[in-house]
């Protein structure tokens, strides 16, 4: 790719990006933001007027978490049923507790 800095981060073993978890963090906020703002009724001043952008925030976090998702798996075949099971179950495992506290805070 040109134009980006892929590094290689010994740590965790993936492909990474320099500023890509920025940019998801900064959508992340401001989809918190659009949904407190029009479930709770909360007022963010001057930042309301993009803020009320929620729907972009939330496709360039999609965008980018796919992104992410690719580069942590492009070397993976999956073409035994059991990696796609291993795969799913991990994906499962990692969203599911902050499933469960955002749906507890909201509901």
């Amino acid at each position: 790719m040109k134009g980006l800095e892929i590094m290689h981060t010994p740590t965790y073993n993936r492909n990474y990006i320099i500023g890509i978890d920025f940019i998801r963090i900064i959508s992340c906020i401001m989809i918190l933001a659009f949904h407190s703002r029009g479930m709770l009724g909360l007022s963010y001043g001057f930042l309301n007027k993009y803020v009320d952008q929620g729907a972009i925030f939330c496709t360039i976090f999609f965008m980018i978490s796919g992104f992410s998702l690719y580069l942590s798996n492009e070397n993976k075949k999956f073409v035994d049923i059991s990696e796609l099971k291993e795969f799913y179950k991990r994906r499962c495992i990692s969203i599911m507790p902050t499933f469960v506290v955002a749906w507890i805070v909201y509901y």
